[in-house]
């Protein structure tokens, strides 16, 4: 990641809220690879964009559950990426149930990257 990339990166972190402590975190259940500092991170991301669909601030459960490898969507790594394990959690927020695909790779540099995208809810 260039320098550049990386100042936004930082400067969009320390803008975002944090959780204040494990009393504040939301309920997880099911299986992911994310450590706790990479889940937090995860979740803080997923906060945001919760807070700009719904309005919502408040996370109440997140469920997390592996995609078989020929379930996987298309999704850009960036070049030299290693191989990324994807995920789906879906976040509970407010009364409102919205998938996330989490999409973890190793860093070059060390420790973990992850992107995260919400995903389509089929109209009920």
């Amino acid at each position: 990641m260039d320098v550049i990339a990386r100042l936004l990166v930082c400067l969009f972190l320390i803008g975002v809220p944090t959780l204040a402590s494990r009393a504040d975190e939301p309920r997880f259940s099911g299986n992911t690879i994310a450590d706790a500092t990479l889940k937090r991170d995860a979740l803080r991301m997923i906060g945001m964009i919760v807070h700009g669909k719904f309005k919502c601030d408040a996370l109440d459960l997140i469920e997390a559950e592996g995609i078989p490898a020929d379930a996987q969507p298309h999704v850009w790594l960036p070049p030299g990426a290693g191989p990324a394990t994807y995920e789906r959690w879906i976040v509970t927020a407010c009364s409102h149930k919205q998938p996330f695909l989490v999409v973890f790779w190793p860093a070059k540099e060390g420790g973990m990257m992850f992107q995260v995208k919400a995903e389509k809810v089929a109209d009920s």
